[in-house]
């Protein structure tokens, strides 16, 4: 098992860290970091490891957003960042090699017994993380097999099914599963829907920011409309209930409460 490695204690001091308060082995972010490093031999080659990440989860964080890819892609790519640390020890980012790659992406084919879907995953993260984030080169992969997901045949329900898992479920939730089943929508797309998505007369939904972040409209079944409509009456009661209690504001993607200061209301 590797040794354990605490930030924010000086190296002089690890060897003594049964006296110290648990406060300050848990400390997050020191003014000043210390972090230990241990050799280890790669070949024929002496590496550093222990060595800390911080600026590559930064530099991650920032190309995302740049690029306004999804919060789940930057958890994602996070996630296999820390199994490439982790696998490597904490290796210096600056000497990370393909070789890291092929033998991360082969232990987690052959130990962790990973799916296709998340092995290419986790080289598409990688492949990220080298060209990105450590302006490197990756090159062509060799030493390791691309996996290839197999056709699935998808399950469909019947009308029967559709109809009794609709009659389980209570009101709002019905309405989202409905709207969900009948307008072709992610559960994300679903939930971030506001009331100028709904053009009734036309009979349009008009979807902000889908998959991929592109806009689309969709049609807008008739029977979910009496529903839909019951539903933004509920919904404006409340808002009136709050402006008597003095109480405003509801949530806003993006910087559109800066640019719009009271669109919030």
């Amino acid at each position: 098992m590797p040794p354990t490695y605490h930030q924010g204690v000086a190296p002089e001091i690890i060897n003594s860290a049964q006296t110290l308060p648990a406060e300050i082995l848990i400390q997050q972010e020191p003014p000043q970091t210390y972090v230990c490093k241990k050799i280890k031999k790669d070949g024929n080659r002496s590496v550093k490891t222990g060595t800390s990440w911080v600026f590559v989860y930064d530099t991650l964080n920032n190309e995302i957003k740049i690029r306004h890819y999804s919060p789940k892609t930057l958890k994602s790519y996070r996630g296999w960042e820390r199994q490439l640390q982790t696998f490597t020890q904490s290796k210096d980012y600056q000497m990370l090699t393909q070789q890291d790659v092929v033998d991360v992406l082969t232990y987690l084919a052959v130990e962790k017994k990973v799916s296709a879907s998340s092995q290419n995953q986790a080289f598409n993260a990688l492949l990220f993380l080298y060209k990105q984030v450590l302006k490197k080169e990756f090159g062509e992969i060799k030493g390791v097999t691309r996996a290839k997901r197999k056709p699935d045949i998808p399950v469909v329900l019947s009308r029967e099914e559709i109809d009794l898992i609709f009659d389980h479920l209570e009101a709002p939730v019905n309405l989202v599963a409905k709207l969900l089943y009948g307008c072709d929508l992610w559960l994300f797309e679903c939930l971030n829907l506001r009331v100028q998505c709904f053009n009734f007369d036309a009979g349009i939904l008009t979807v902000h920011d889908g998959k991929g972040k592109k806009d689309r409209t969709v049609p807008l079944p008739q029977s979910l409309v009496p529903a839909l409509k019951q539903q933004l009456q509920r919904v404006i009661d409340l808002h009136e209930a709050d402006l008597k209690a003095k109480y405003t504001g509801t949530f806003l993607p993006d910087q559109l409460v800066l640019s719009q200061p009271c669109s919030d209301e």
